[in-house]
């Protein structure tokens, strides 16, 4: 039996499947790699970063603009690092 701790984990990372293959990549490998040991506002941040839309995603993670990004420049920023 999972635990809520374990559910809350697997809802997040279904999450982070995009329906674009470059962000579903980017983001489903940083949640298997590093999720686990993100703080709890690190948790909070990327969660609240999957809400939104594709679009705006691909703009900042693969274009690099960081318009309209100012509450979530430090996970986009820690995305960026972490992803070979």
């Amino acid at each position: 039996m999972q635990t809520d701790e374990q559910d809350a984990s697997n809802r997040v990372r279904w999450r982070c499947r995009r329906g674009m293959l470059e962000l579903d990549s980017i983001l489903t490998d940083f949640f298997d790699r590093h999720y686990h040991v993100l703080s709890f506002n690190e948790k909070a941040l990327f969660e609240q970063l999957l809400q939104l839309e594709d679009q705006q995603l691909f703009q900042w993670f693969l274009s690099e603009n960081l318009e309209g990004a100012d509450d979530f420049i430090p996970i986009i920023q820690l995305v960026r690092e972490l992803h070979p």
